[in-house]
C-alpha cells in the first residue's frame, strides 16, 4: 500500500512513523494468519470469510482516506492486515476445493489478479 506512507507524511510523520505502521502490520499479520487459517479449515463458511475480508478492507480504505492523525493511520493499516491474513488461507482453500490437480497453477495465477 503505497499511499499509507504517503499519508504519513503528509500528516507530518517522519520514517519511523512510516516503519511503526508496516511493523504494526507485519506483527498483526503473521500470527493471525494462523488464526484465520485455522477459522477457515473448521467449516465451510469460505465465502463468509472473503466476504468479511472484503468488507474489512472497503471500511479500512474509507477510514485511511478520512484520518487525520499519525495514530489512526497506523491503528487502521493494523486492521487492514486482517484482510491479506483473511484472503491468504481461503483463497489457497478454495482453489484446492474446487480445482482439478492440473488446473491448481491456473487458479493460483488467476486469484493473484
Amino acid at each position: 500500500m503505497v499511499y499509507v506512507p504517503l499519508g504519513v507524511i503528509s500528516l507530518g510523520g517522519s520514517v519511523i512513523d512510516v516503519s511503526l505502521a508496516v511493523t504494526a502490520y507485519y506483527l498483526l499479520l503473521v500470527p493471525t494468519t494462523l488464526l484465520w487459517g485455522y477459522i477457515c479449515d473448521l467449516g465451510g463458511g469460505r465465502k463468509k470469510l472473503l466476504y468479511l475480508a472484503s468488507t474489512i478492507s472497503l471500511l479500512s480504505s474509507i477510514a485511511l482516506y478520512y484520518s487525520t492523525s499519525i495514530t489512526s493511520i497506523i491503528v487502521i493499516f493494523g486492521i487492514f492486515s486482517q484482510t491479506a491474513a483473511i484472503f491468504a488461507p481461503t483463497f489457497n482453500l478454495l482453489i484446492l476445493e474446487t480445482l482439478p490437480k492440473k488446473q491448481w497453477e491456473k487458479g493460483y495465477t488467476t486469484s493473484i489478479l
